[in-house]
C-alpha cells in the first residue's frame, strides 16, 4: 500500500474505508502492513468486504444503528467513529483488540462516495504501563526512589516484566537502555549527597522529556537511569538516545563550578528480543556499561 497521510510510526495500523451511500455499506479498501498485522487478514483479502467484520458486536450495532447514508454529515460515519467509546477491532481469531482510533477525511462531501483514513494503535500494552503508573502514584513508598523523585528500581522492574511478556507473546518492538553518570562518586565526595541527586534526577528528568509519554524511566540506584522504550527496536532508541545526549548538552547542568556533559555519560541499550531471558538482557547491558565507561571515547553501546 502507499504512504497514508497519517500513519507516523512503523507499528501505526491504518486502514481506509469506503462509506458507500449508494449501496448502504462501509467498505474496507485497504490496509498497510502494521494493519495487515493486527487482525491477521491481508488487505488483498479484506478489499470490498464490510467493516463491520472486524468490528465487535458493540461498536458494529452503534455504527449500524447511527451512521446515516443518506448524506447527512451530522451522522456520517467520521461524526458516530468520533463518539464511540473504547474502539475495538476484532482480529482473525476473534480476539478483541482496544485502540486508539484517529478518523481523517480523505474526500470531500461527496453524495454517494466518502472515504476515510482511520489511524490506530494497540493500546493494550500502552494500558498496562498506564495501570504500572497509577500503581507508582498510589504507591510511592515502594514505587517511588526517594532520593531523585523518579520511578523506583522496583517500577522499572515491574515495567520491563510486563514489556517482556508482550515481547515474548506478540513479538512486540520494546528497547531498554541504562544511562550511567559515570562520576557520580567525585562529585559525591566534592558536593555530597543532595547535589549528587540532584544530577541523577536532571538527567533523569531530560531522559524522560525525550522519550514518549508511554515509556518509563526510573532510578535504578547508584547513579543508574533506567529507560523502558515501547514500540522501539534498536534503531529506534539510538535516536532516543541521541536526542538525550543533546539535551544533556543543551541544558546547562552545572554542579559546583562544573558543567555536566554527556561525555560524562555512558549509555547502554538493547532490543528486547523474543526468547532472550530479561535476567540475560539486562546481565550484558550492565556488562556493556563497564566497556563504555572505560573507553576514553566511546560513550554509547548497542548490546
Amino acid at each position: 500500500m502507499k504512504s497514508t497521510i497519517s500513519a507516523k510510526r512503523k507499528n501505526d495500523a491504518v486502514i481506509t474505508i469506503r462509506q458507500n451511500n449508494r449501496n448502504k455499506k462501509i467498505e474496507i479498501m485497504s490496509m498497510n502492513l502494521a494493519a495487515e498485522k493486527m487482525i491477521g487478514h491481508s488487505s488483498t483479502d479484506m478489499y470490498g468486504k464490510d467493516f463491520s467484520i472486524i468490528l465487535p458486536e458493540r461498536i458494529k450495532d452503534l455504527i449500524e444503528s447511527y451512521v446515516d447514508f443518506e448524506g447527512g454529515m451530522g451522522s456520517d460515519f467520521l461524526a458516530v467513529a468520533r463518539r464511540v467509546p473504547n474502539f475495538q477491532l476484532i482480529n482473525k481469531f476473534g480476539d478483541e483488540i482496544p485502540v486508539s482510533l484517529k478518523v481523517f477525511n480523505l474526500v470531500a462531501n461527496n453524495a454517494e462516495v466518502q472515504e476515510y483514513e482511520l489511524l490506530m494503535r494497540d493500546i493494550t500494552l500502552i494500558s498496562k504501563i498506564e495501570e504500572l503508573k497509577e500503581h507508582i502514584s498510589a504507591n510511592r513508598d515502594e514505587a517511588i526512589d526517594p532520593h531523585t523523585g523518579l520511578p523506583s528500581e522496583v517500577a522499572v522492574q515491574d515495567a520491563l516484566s510486563t514489556v517482556k511478556l508482550y515481547v515474548d507473546q506478540f513479538n512486540l518492538e520494546a528497547s531498554f537502555a541504562i544511562i550511567s553518570v559515570d562520576f557520580i562518586e567525585p562529585y559525591l565526595e566534592n558536593y555530597g549527597e543532595d547535589e549528587s541527586d540532584k544530577i541523577v534526577k536532571n538527567i533523569g528528568v531530560i531522559s524522560q522529556e525525550c522519550c514518549r509519554d508511554e515509556d518509563l524511566v526510573g532510578h535504578l540506584g547508584e547513579g543508574y537511569i533506567g529507560a523502558v522504550l515501547l514500540d522501539c527496536n534498536a534503531s529506534d532508541a539510538a535516536s532516543v538516545i541521541s536526542r538525550i545526549q543533546k539535551k544533556i548538552d543543551s541544558a546547562g547542568i552545572i554542579i559546583g563550578s562544573d558543567q555536566v556533559t554527556s561525555n560524562e555519560i555512558s549509555i547502554v541499550y538493547s532490543q528486547l528480543s523474543q526468547g532472550v531471558e530479561l535476567a540475560t538482557i539486562i546481565d550484558n547491558c550492565r556488562a556493556g556499561l563497564s566497556q563504555v565507561v572505560s573507553s576514553e571515547t566511546k560513550r554509547v553501546l548497542q548490546v
